[in-house]
Order: structure tokens, then sequence, then C-alpha cells
């Protein structure tokens, strides 16, 4: 029968086993085994003695007989799996972005760290399993030893949402041995990328209100009208949200800002009390324009993220500023009438005002009314209504004085003045400061002519207050010549407010008298008068002498003269003829003595 047994060994080759008695016609194919040690890498080549011996036991009995060796010549080759180093980076921090951001993204580097000597496989890597929020793509394959990755595997998280963006990724790893050992691949350790960050909304903010602001109307120099806007950070209150900055300013079209401000305004809290908008009431017009709020999300507190412009917002304004009416002086002033008389017709004048607002749809009409006369002054009680700027009245107001007593007529009237928004504003009635009319004035009595006799050969008869008679009686023929004075009085009613009198004579159709003194007169003060006189001559023709003469008298005074009625003034007188012989002694004497006669009439 058949032993073996292994003897020599070689090149690092390893054998086990033996076997005995193996009976003729037999095979062993389990007891003998050779292999080499992976201990170390490399080629490994050697051989291995079988030693056989012819073994006669339960056979010929004989002695076992040493038969020739056989050498079995083992080759093969070990090979390192592929090795990866640690992933860099480790953590991943992303910190934290805002929601709509590009999503980051990180590359990792890892190197197959296994020796590059020729007997060391490739590394392969792929992502598997992700946590969180974590993303992740890439892969390499075939990476070579002593290289590096630096450019296929990257991590990231999606900004779509906001909140923590913590997780892990999972790098699966492989030694391929494609190229080197030509062994299935191997899978290697896996690694744990582990990823961190956040993600934070911008602030929110709601539209302002109100919106528009609607001022209504306004008059010149009003205190301005103010408006307080409220806006809200409407982001979520979950500690992912940003806080809110916002200014006001940039206004147009006469419309003004406080160029207010608020800060860090947290989510879900409204600001009503910093941001303001208002119009300028220093000029007329229109006021509609627009401000502008500048707003800002702010990461203080929360992101920590640099500050981020928002879109702006516009304040839309309207308003309108109106001028109240703008009475011009009145005109005359002071208002003089000068001297009028008791009973003439009361003197009126017409007081001209006008509305000197602009004409430009941005100014009130202006109402006046006049009354409160005092000192002997009168009104006419007018009134203007809604007068246009830019327009006039000389027929409403006036003023005048009453004639109804003799005196001084100094005193005021009142013109009541208001603007009215009718048609314009719409804001009412606004008071004005009342204008002061003066006026000055005088009411004489008429100066008061009359005649009355003075001395002479007549007698002076009033037939009515325009007709007297002076009648020179019988006088004998060529007795003499008889003179009459009579005068021309200004009687008195009161020495300060009465006319003077003046006057003139028409004496034209006296042709039997002569006349002395009876030239224009005056003027004659109240009480005082002015003494013509009356001669008749008797040298004529017995019969009666008549004629007429006219006083045209005129009341006077600083401010006119006004005629009177005339005075008709009758002159008359008898010639006698001589008387008989006998009788003439005794006529005589008598016409003597009436010619020492006086008679006065007043």
């Amino acid at each position: 029968k058949l032993d073996a047994a292994f003897g020599t060994l070689t090149g690092g080759t390893t054998a086990s086993g033996s076997f005995n008695l193996l009976a003729p016609g037999a095979a062993n194919s389990s007891s003998l085994a050779v292999g080499f040690s992976t201990a170390t890498v490399g080629n490994k080549s050697g051989t291995a003695a079988i030693l056989l011996t012819s073994d006669g036991t339960g056979t010929s009995g004989l002695a076992n007989t040493s038969l020739a060796s056989q050498i079995v010549n083992v080759t093969g080759s070990v090979f390192r799996l592929a090795s990866a180093s640690a992933h860099t980076p480790e953590p991943v921090n992303f910190g934290n972005r805002h929601v709509g951001d590009a999503a980051p993204s990180q590359l990792l580097t890892l190197s197959n760290t296994a020796a590059n000597d020729g007997f060391s496989e490739k590394l392969d890597g792929l992502f598997g399993t992700l946590t969180g929020s974590v993303t992740a793509s890439g892969s390499f394959n075939l990476l070579t030893p002593g290289a590096a990755d630096s450019t296929s595997l990257s991590v990231g998280f999606s900004t779509a949402t906001v909140g923590n963006k913590s997780g892990t990724a999972t790098i699966l790893l492989t030694s391929n041995g494609t190229g080197t050992s030509g062994l299935s691949n191997t899978s290697l350790a896996s690694q744990i990328v582990n990823v961190t960050g956040s993600v934070f909304r911008l602030a929110s903010p709601s539209a302002h209100t109100p919106e528009p602001v609607t001022f209504g109307n306004f008059h010149v120099g009003d205190a301005a009208p103010s408006q307080l806007l409220s806006i809200t950070n409407s982001a979520a209150n979950d500690t992912f949200s940003e806080k809110l900055d916002a200014t006001i300013g940039s206004a147009t079209g006469g419309v003004t800002t406080n160029a207010g401000s608020f800060n860090l305004l947290g989510a879900s809290l409204t600001n009503s009390s910093s941001l303001s908008v208002g119009i300028s009431t220093s000029s007329a017009g229109s006021k509609n324009g627009t401000a502008t709020i500048t707003l800002t999300s702010n990461g203080t507190g929360t992101s920590g993220l640099a500050n981020t412009s928002l879109a702006s917002q516009i304040v839309n304004v309207t308003g309108s500023v109106f001028r109240l009416a703008a009475p011009s002086a009145h005109t005359p002033e002071p208002v003089n009438f000068g001297i009028t008389h008791v009973g003439a017709a009361a003197p009126s004048q017409a007081l001209t005002l006008a509305n000197t607002a602009a004409s430009d749809g941005f100014s009130e009409k202006l109402n006046a009314s006049i009354g409160s006369p005092t000192g002997g002054v009168t009104t006419n009680g007018g009134t203007i209504t809604q007068l246009t700027p830019g327009s006039s009245n000389s027929t409403a107001l006036s003023v005048g004085i009453s004639t109804g007593t003799r005196g001084n007529k100094n005193g005021t009237a009142s013109i009541s003045l208001t603007s009215d928004g009718t048609g314009t504003s719409s804001l009412g009635l606004t008071s004005l400061t009342s204008q002061t009319v003066n006026v000055t004035g005088q009411v004489n009595e008429f100066a008061q002519p009359v005649l009355f006799f003075k001395s002479g050969a007549a007698t002076l008869t009033m037939n009515s207050a325009t007709l007297f008679t002076l009648n020179f009686g019988t006088v004998a023929q060529n007795s003499g010549s008889f003179l009459a004075s009579f005068g021309v009085r200004n009687t008195l009613l009161d020495s300060t407010f009465q006319d003077d009198l003046r006057g003139t004579f028409n004496t034209s159709t006296v042709a039997n008298f002569t006349l002395g003194g009876f030239t224009a007169f005056g003027p004659i003060t109240p009480g005082l008068a002015f003494d013509p006189d009356v001669t008749f001559s008797s040298a004529r023709a017995p019969g009666t002498y008549s004629d007429s003469l006219f006083l045209n008298p005129v009341s006077s005074n600083s401010s006119s003269l006004s005629p009177l009625s005339a005075i008709q003034l009758n002159l008359t007188a008898n010639v006698a003829p001589v008387p008989e012989p006998g009788t003439a002694t005794l006529l005589l004497s008598g016409l003597g003595l009436l010619c020492l006669r006086r008679r006065r009439v007043h």
C-alpha cells in the first residue's frame, strides 16, 4: 500500500497532511494540502516535496520502501485591500442660511491610503443612508492607492424650508480588485458624515396701513396733519424668522414724513408708532404724492446673517391745502362826507372790497356784511356772498350819516368778514379779522336869511318868508329924499352847526329907488347881519312908485354852497301933489313929523 507525507518546503510554501496504506487502485484527494501565508503581500512562489513510501503492512509484510518523492510547485500573490482615509471636513457645518438661498454644498476629500506598490486594491465610494435634511451626491470608482478624491462626493441640505438641517450621510466604501488582484469587491467600513446648519425666514413685512392715506382739505397755516402707519412682521414666530427694520423718507409732491424708523421688530409683532406721513400746510395746492418705506430683514439675534434688503413699500398720500379768502382793505378809508344839512338826503358811500387770494382753484371765497354803526353813522346792512378770488365788489356795502339832527356825525361801522369754503375746500366758514370803517361828517342847519328893519322913513312888512315889502308911504312932492335901512340877518340856530350866509342881489328892475350897499355879501356867521339901504326921492310927479329886487341867498360851509329860496323885496312909495295955498303949511308940518318916525319890523 502507499504512504505519503510532506518533506522540504521552499518559497514560503505551506503544506499539511499525510495519508497511509492507500490501497492499490485507490486515490486520496483530501489528505494533502499546499498553500502560502497571506500575512504579507507580494508574489508567493515555492515548492513542497511529497515523500512517498510503499508500505507492506497487510500485504507483503515487508519493511517500508521509500519511493521517489514528488515536487509540488506553488504560485500565488497576496494583495492589500484599499484603505480609505477619514473624509474631510468633518463635521460639515454650513451655519445659517435664508429660505430660498442657493442650497449649500460641500465637497468631501477622501484618499486611498494603501501603499502604491502594485499590491494594493483600488477604492470605490458612494453615498448610502441619509438622515435629517441632509442631501448628498456623487461617487468615485477605482481610486488608486496613494491618490485622493476631492471632487466627486458632496453633501448639503435644502433651503426650501426653515429649521435645523442637522443630519448624516453615510459613505459606503469598497475595495475593488479590478486591475490589481482581480478579486471580487470587498466592502470596507463605511464612514458617517455629520452635517449641521439651519435655514431662517427673512422678515415678512405686511402691507402698511392705512393705504392710501387721505388727509382731505386744510387751510394754509393749519397744524400740519400726520398719520401713523402700522406694519407687522408677519413671519412665523418659531425662532426661525428674522427681525424687521424699517425707515421712511423720499417724500414727493408736498408729502412730509417724520423720517422715522424702527429696528428688530420680532416675528408676529406690529409697530404702529414709529413711521408717519403728513402734508405741508405752508402753501396752497394739491398735496398728492408718495413716501417710501425702506425695509430690511435683520438677522441680529436670530440667523446672525448680514442684513437683507426687502422690497420697499410706497405710501400714497392725498390732500389739498386751501388759502383763506384774502380781503383787501376797503376803500375809501376813511369816509369823509364833509358837511351836509339837516333834512337833506342822507349821503351814502359805497365801499369797494376785493378778494385778493390767488385765483388758482385753491383759494376760498369771501363773505362780508356791514353793520354796528356808531356816532351817527349809518350803513345799508349790505352783504357780499361768495366773492370769488381775484374779484371785487363795489356796490353791496355802504356807509352814510343821518341828517335828522345837526351836529358831528363821526363814528365807525364794522365789516364782518368770513372765508367761505363752499365750492372749494368745503371746510365751511372761517371768521376773518373784521375791518373798521371810519366815517366823519357834519350836519349843519342851513343859513337862515331874514330881512329886518333897522331905521329910516319906511316900514318893512314880512308878507312871507320869501316876500317882504319896504313901504315909504306917501310923501309930498319935492319934499326931499327919504332913506330907509334894513338888515339881512343869518338868524342864529346853532353857533357851531349852522352855515354862513352869503348872497347877491338882483336889482336890475329897480328904477325908482336908489340902492346902497346892494353888493354880493358874506359870509355872515349865524346871528350877524348885512345892512343895505334904500333911498326914495320925492322930486317927481305925484303917483305911486313900485319896484322889486331879489335877494339870492346861499347857505355856505367848507364843503358846499347851497342856494336857498330867493327873497323878494318890493319897494313902494306914493308921491302926493303939493297942497293948495293955505293948507300947505299944515301939510308940510305933517310930512315933517312923518319923516321923524321910525318903525322897525322883525
